[in-house]
């Protein structure tokens, strides 16, 4: 067994005996229990795509998703917490980072005790990085001051280490704003229909002084450094979708086998192995595409538009699924006392989160329309 499997395999027990017997808790009270972050610490999991050099697991890619789609099979909030600090926070400063960056940021993120948080575009779009609310303005010194809004950020409700995009003058660029006293930096966790305990939040910033030294990567890095986020969010997003499409599929099977109607199991009737058989198609065919994807990210391939469409097929499929799971539990399926209905809201929260489904096709349908590579 390899090593990555080895880590797959310890998060499958992990999943199954500390995070589903809490998945509804956390839906309930919006807040992943600090108990479980430091479970999740000792496992190493906030350090999967980190360099051993700084006591990280150095993950490939295409492992790391399936981490996150093992977690989101019974709480993407936590598969979101750990992919957006993971494959976002952790991997943009290991990769832009200066030296000095990684040295104050990486190991503390690595161990848990820092949560890394990002706000790219205005509602959390990763498209729409023209209009930016956050603006940084030269300052005294070799220093700036950033002030501004997002209505979306990322893993704010847990974060220590945020990473914002501001507008610098005709650039844009992240800064790395670290935890505070000061009174400059304020979050406020957003109660959303799924996703609850997924810590998006938003947030203002006020007059907060940033040194140049805390500006992530060069000004002329700007529009790469978002081009990478965008590619591993709608990566790890696939992944999110792929984790609900199949919990919503397995336990709309589990119910049909044990629900009796004129004498035998519902999994017996024809309309209902129609909406399984559905079901497994779109579970297969968006997990086949995001493999693909993964490994192309393992041998450093520009995937591109891909992953946007990757990330695309796999929401439709999630939300498709979870509905059609809960049409196979009746009445049933709206009573928290079985989990489809969590399921639904979820992936209905996953197609808008970031771009809304929409948004995204029209780019798609752009970019093939202009021919060549996409």
């Amino acid at each position: 067994m390899s090593h990555d499997d080895s880590i797959l395999e310890t998060v499958r027990e992990f999943v199954q005996k500390e995070i589903k017997p809490i998945a509804s808790e956390i839906d309930d009270r919006m807040l992943i229990p600090p108990s479980t972050f430091e479970k999740m610490s000792s496992l190493n999991l906030f350090g999967m795509l980190a360099p051993e050099s700084f006591g990280g697991v150095s993950m490939t890619f295409s492992s790391f998703l399936k981490v996150i789609e093992e977690f989101s099979r019974h709480s993407p909030s936590i598969a979101l917490v750990l992919a957006t600090h993971n494959a976002i926070a952790l991997f943009l400063l290991n990769r832009f980072g200066s030296q000095q960056q990684k040295d104050t940021f990486l190991r503390d993120m690595v161990e848990g005790k820092k949560i890394g948080s990002v706000s790219v575009g205005n509602k959390g779009s990763f498209l729409n990085i023209d209009d930016l609310n956050v603006r940084a303005t030269k300052s005294s010194g070799n220093s700036y001051s950033v002030s501004g809004s997002n209505s979306v950020i990322l893993n704010g409700s847990y974060g220590n280490i945020f990473l914002v995009l501001c507008r610098f003058e005709n650039e844009v660029g992240f800064v790395i704003l670290a935890d505070d006293d000061s009174n400059t930096l304020k979050v406020k966790t957003r109660n959303l229909l799924g996703l609850k305990g997924g810590g998006i939040s938003s947030f203002k910033v006020s007059e907060r002084r940033v040194l140049v030294e805390n500006i992530l990567g060069k000004f002329d890095d700007g529009h790469n450094i978002v081009r990478v986020a965008q590619e591993n969010f709608c990566l790890y997003m696939s992944a999110i979708s792929i984790g609900i499409s199949r919990e919503s599929m397995k336990q709309a099977v589990l119910y049909a086998k044990n629900r009796v109607q004129f004498g035998k199991p519902i999994s017996k009737f024809e309309a209902i192995q129609d909406l399984i058989g559905e079901m497994a198609i779109g579970c297969e065919s968006s997990s086949a595409l995001l493999q693909n994807l993964g490994n192309m990210k393992n041998n450093g391939d520009r995937i591109g538009m891909k992953a946007v469409i990757s990330r695309l097929l796999s929401s439709r499929v999630a939300a498709e699924i979870s509905r059609s799971a809960l049409k196979v539990h009746g009445g049933y399926g709206f009573i928290r006392d079985f989990p489809v209905e969590r399921y639904v809201r979820d992936a209905e929260t996953v197609k808008i989160l970031g771009d809304v489904n929409h948004d995204l096709l029209m780019l798609v349908g752009e970019k093939v329309a202009q021919g060549g590579s996409y």
